[in-house]
């Protein structure tokens, strides 16, 4: 059964997750199959994800695990525009493990939300709509009430 406020998710539907963490960035997902996607994407995603790699090596030459966490992070937000949905939970789900022990933060709820975002890709509502409620718990613990409005917005498929 889909959750009520995830059911608007549909092949011609768009998620919106807005994320006004400290920023007003965005990220735009549209719920269709990976096969419908564009196959041309432009060339500065793809630089992009070139100078993340190097930094991702950079930072684990160094042994920082925060930077090692943030450049995991940053890879999954590109594998994702991409539509390399593997790879991309692959380093969410490392950058979660490098922060979840930390406590809750921003950070962290921010990683949840694209993991979410890569489950409803998936039509896993139930997972995504999960994920979503642990990004929520997160903001709310963290003291984040901005990050906690976008929670809300996400949550009604805003």
């Amino acid at each position: 059964m889909i959750p009520r406020s995830l059911q608007k998710i549909g092949l011609s539907y768009r998620l919106f997750f807005m994320l006004a963490l400290g920023t007003s960035s965005a990220l735009c997902v549209q719920a269709q199959p990976v096969s419908d996607r564009p196959i041309a994407v432009g060339r500065h995603v793809y630089e992009k994800l070139i100078n993340t790699r190097k930094e991702y090596e950079q930072a684990m030459a160094k042994g920082d695990s925060m930077e090692v966490a943030e450049m995991c992070y940053r890879l999954g937000k590109r594998y994702l525009s991409l539509g390399d949905f593997a790879t991309a939970q692959h380093y969410l789900i490392r950058s979660l493990r490098i922060r979840e022990p930390l406590g809750p933060s921003e950070a962290l709820g921010k990683i949840y939300i694209y993991l979410a975002s890569y489950q409803a890709e998936q039509k896993n509502y139930v997972a995504a709509m999960q994920t979503i409620r642990k990004a929520m718990a997160n903001f709310q613990a963290a003291g984040s009430p901005r990050s906690l409005m976008s929670g809300y917005q996400i949550m009604a498929g805003a």
